[in-house]
């Protein structure tokens, strides 16, 4: 089963997360500063149609990366202006039990 890698918690990205975590789906949110923080103590409130929810979600920091493996599927939910440094840092990522970069091996 593959681990999806939200990378961006803004509206899409963490939105994503939270339909992931209610649908049972293996998933990670990655974000930075004040964004990050405020999801990782307080959960995100998940505003649908018929309910609002309060979710508590995996969330990392950028300087707390987990090793990715093999089976993670990386997506990409950045502001069109912060996709290329976001790219270029993922794109590098080590991968457990491999020699190339995240760019190589991961879709």
């Amino acid at each position: 089963m593959p681990r999806y890698v939200i990378i961006g918690a803004g509206a899409v990205g963490a939105s994503l997360a939270a339909q992931f975590a209610l649908s049972g789906i293996d998933y990670a949110l990655f974000g930075r500063g004040a964004q990050i923080s405020h999801i990782r103590q307080h959960g995100l409130t998940f505003q649908r149609p018929s309910e609002t929810r309060q979710i508590d979600l995996r969330v990392f920091d950028l300087t707390d990366i987990p090793e990715l493996t093999p089976d993670d599927v990386l997506l990409l939910t950045v502001k069109a202006q912060d996709a290329v440094s976001a790219l270029a840092f993922w794109s590098w990522q080590s991968i457990s039990n491999t020699t190339t970069p995240a760019a190589a091996n991961l879709p």
